[in-house]
């Protein structure tokens, strides 16, 4: 059967209550009321205007209201023998006296009628309502009540209830935005959702990426904010300005009250649900009430509350303050202490920097050169302003916002020439080469970077010597000149010699994990697999200990590209699967190029699938991020996968591009691959000569090899036996002596086919 539900609305005095009562069961249809026999209609009919006439307040006798809720629950009583019958009474925690009590006798009468008797309150406004909390927690103990908390919607619940109420028609796509958003800032709060939609339905216009709170949420957390007493508004609002979760001694300190003061405080919050424990700190039921709470005082006190907060923050936490270098910067800035300010705003960049949260950290640093405007004209200030360049500069290199990077560095240059610091010249003069390589201008990285290495040489900076030197040794690497990388990274590892190899000096990444990753790819490139190896596997071993995902996840991207070019794809494609997702993870974007090498992996495993669009990721996006660095060896990766696959006119295209990247960029070693590539392509020989030249002179033995196996294979498909013989021999040699046994098994397969 469909049960029958009357409602009665919100009323606060017991009068109209009663009255709303009456007026509801006149209202019952008459297919209730006539199935009743003549009896009870009869009482019925006696009972209405009984009760009506009644309503006595809360001075009235004790017989009078006894004799009143008799007459309303005889009236219930009569009603469900047409089962099933319900009452719902919302908002109990806004009812006067009379309301209450008539809800617990009624809750405990009716235990064994056909009726669903329904009492809602809000858990946060109980606080304010004594005796509906003393009649709530009697009601308890009876048998037959039953006490429901209802939960916070989840997301998908939210969603729904924010589909319910869209508008007819409205986009589905703008309906899930408005959902998503809906969600952030309700947090599965009903009442928040419900009126947020009201707002939108009337025409509010909110941000484009947020939707602000709604004015009747707003005005609804103020009321109950204003009826807090004295003590309990005043630590609300030191609460406010602390922020989410925070610790009891704070919130004292912070509000400059006794234990015994702060204790009764936060014991009000926590009955009125505006403060909740979690664990053993304490927090916000929910966000929108700091909010409120914080927009809601005067910028004077908002300013002094943020100084007092982080004064606080520096005496509970004094012998442990890493934590809270963050929150001390920003209450600092907002409390207009600069000076602390800008120091723990660097503090907190380079907290974000040693855990490669490099938006973060750039986050940081500007909020930091802000406040550094509002320090005192002078040395002190252009020294600061200086480091905070330097330091926002390296910042957007994992980012691969090189422009950026490089206007910054000129922005600490100026600053190193007001101040007349050629040591902070060269230091600039260090950075700078890193953001020109990856860019593709290996030249003038080299000769930036000899200039930044003498002017670190002559202010004994030996950790900017043994950068700088990093640096150029990556910048050779482009360029092709292996020898010369090898030697310049060599000397890097000399000069750190003794130093802590987890120790940053202030760098990106770990210089002891830089020089020995970049050491592995000239290595490897020669030839020199069991060196390489061993530098890759080393440079994983520390990162890894000392936690820093920036040089974890370089030593891992050249460590597969070592094993890439041995032809180890069973150990490449682990190492290089790392590291796309430690890219991934931490948002390095800088080192995606080296994507190209798992792509690369892929095809040669025959995973054309997953390889070519993989490939075509990393050369796209190293296009837009202007990360032109090796970008012909990317191009020609993809033009293998595309041979592989078929794609013969796109493969051509790509070879063609790829050699013209590596003049463009003078990247010599990049050259001699596109030129065997299109010996392969064109199956023309004097394509793989070239090739096979310009790696002999450059020392590159496994792309000799590589291509002296091309060669044979060349000559044994058009019939000339006594010409692939003698390549494919050396080649097998070469490749034997290398330990490279992929390539050595197919020259091995192609000389059995050669046989005279």
């Amino acid at each position: 059967m469909v049960g029958r539900c009357y409602e009665t609305e919100q009323i606060l005095p017991f009068g109209p209550w009663v009255e709303a009562l009456r007026a509801a069961v006149t209202g019952l249809d008459r297919g209730v009321l006539g199935s009743l026999d003549p009896t009870r209609r009869a009482e019925l009919a006696r009972l209405l205007p009984e009760i009506a006439e009644a309503s006595p307040g809360p001075a009235s006798a004790s017989d009078d209201y006894l004799r009143l809720f008799e007459a309303v629950a005889r009236l219930l009583e009569i009603l469900t023998v047409t089962p099933p019958f319900a009452v719902i009474l919302e908002d109990l925690h806004w009812a006067d006296e009379m309301s209450v009590r008539l809800f617990g006798f009624l809750a405990r009468r009716a235990g064994g009628w056909p009726l669903l008797l329904v009492g809602t309150s809000r858990a946060e406004e109980i606080g304010e309502a004594p005796l509906l909390r003393r009649v709530m927690e009697e009601l308890r103990a009876e048998r037959h009540v039953a006490a429901l908390t209802l939960s916070p919607l989840s997301e998908a619940e939210t969603h729904d209830l924010v589909q319910i109420l869209g508008s007819a028609g409205t986009h589905q796509a703008a309906l899930g935005h408005v959902a998503e958003q809906v969600w952030t800032l309700s947090e599965g709060n009903p009442f928040v959702a419900v009126e947020t939609m009201r707002a939108l339905h009337e025409g509010h216009r909110f941000g484009p990426s947020t939707i602000a709170l709604p004015e009747r949420v707003r005005e609804a957390i103020g009321s109950r904010l204003e009826r807090l007493s004295p003590l309990a508004r005043d630590v609300v609002a030191v609460a406010a300005v602390i922020g989410r979760q925070f610790d009891f001694a704070l919130l004292q300190r912070a509000a400059g009250l006794d234990e015994r003061e702060a204790a009764a405080g936060v014991e009000e919050l926590v009955r009125r649900r505006v403060l909740h424990g979690v664990g053993v700190r304490l927090d916000f039921a929910h966000d929108r009430i700091r909010q409120v709470a914080y927009g809601a005082l005067l910028p004077a006190r908002r300013t002094r509350l943020h100084a007092a907060v982080g004064n606080a923050i520096e005496s509970t936490y004094g012998d442990a303050l890493a934590p809270h270098h963050g929150a001390l910067g920003v209450h600092y800035r907002h409390g207009e202490i600069w000076d602390r300010a800008v120091r723990y705003l660097r503090l907190a960049g380079n907290d974000a920097v040693a855990c490669s949260a490099s938006r973060e950290a750039v986050a940081y640093s500007e909020q930091a050169l802000e406040v550094v405007t509002h320090l005192p004209e002078g040395m002190g200030r252009s020294e600061a302003a200086y480091n905070l360049e330097m330091m926002r500069a390296a910042l957007f290199f994992p980012l691969a916002e090189l422009p950026r990077a490089l206007d910054g560095l000129r922005e600490a240059e100026a600053l190193a020439h007001g101040l007349r610091d050629d040591a902070r010249l060269g230091r600039v003069n260090v950075l700078r080469p890193f953001c020109l390589t990856t860019m593709g201008e290996h030249a003038a990285a080299i000769e930036t970077g000899e200039r930044g290495l003498a002017m670190a040489e002559s202010a004994g900076l030996v950790p900017f010597q043994a950068v700088a030197r990093v640096l150029l040794g990556f910048a050779h690497i482009g360029a092709g000149n292996l020898p010369t990388a090898i030697t310049f990274l060599r000397r890097s590892a000399d000069l750190l010699e003794g130093q802590p190899a987890g120790r940053r000096f202030g760098f990106i990444g770990l210089p002891a994990v830089l020089w020995r990753s970049w050491l592995v790819m000239p290595l490897a490139e020669l030839g020199v697999f069991p060196d390489a190896i061993a530098h890759g596997e080393e440079a994983i071993r520390i990162a890894e200990e000392a936690a820093q995902p920036y040089s974890l996840t370089l030593a891992h991207a050249t460590l597969g590209h070592a094993h890439c070019i041995k032809g180890d794809y069973a150990r490449a494609i682990p190492a290089l699967e790392r590291f796309e997702t430690l890219c991934r993870d931490y948002e390095i974007p800088v080192l995606f190029a080296f994507a190209s090498w798992l792509g690369y992996a892929y095809a040669m495993t025959g995973r054309l699938a997953e390889a070519v669009p993989l490939l075509e990721d990393a050369v796209e996006r190293s296009a837009s991020l202007r990360g032109l660095w090796w970008q012909s060896r990317r191009m020609t990766h993809l033009a293998e996968a595309y041979l592989w696959s078929g794609r013969v006119d796109d493969a051509r295209r790509a070879a063609e591009r790829a050699l013209a990247l590596a003049d463009t960029h003078g990247e010599r070693g990049n050259r001699a691959y596109a030129l065997r590539l299109f010996g392969e392509l064109e199956g023309a020989g004097h394509y793989l000569e070239q090739a096979r030249a310009l790696a002999e002179e450059l020392g590159m033995r496994p792309l000799v090899a590589r291509c002296q196996l091309e060669l044979g294979r060349l000559y044994r498909r058009v019939g000339d036996s006594a010409q692939a013989r003698p390549q494919l021999t050396a080649a097998l040699a070469n490749l034997r002596a290398m330990d490279m046994r992929f390539w050595a098994e197919q020259a091995d397969a192609e000389l059995a086919s050669a046989a005279p």
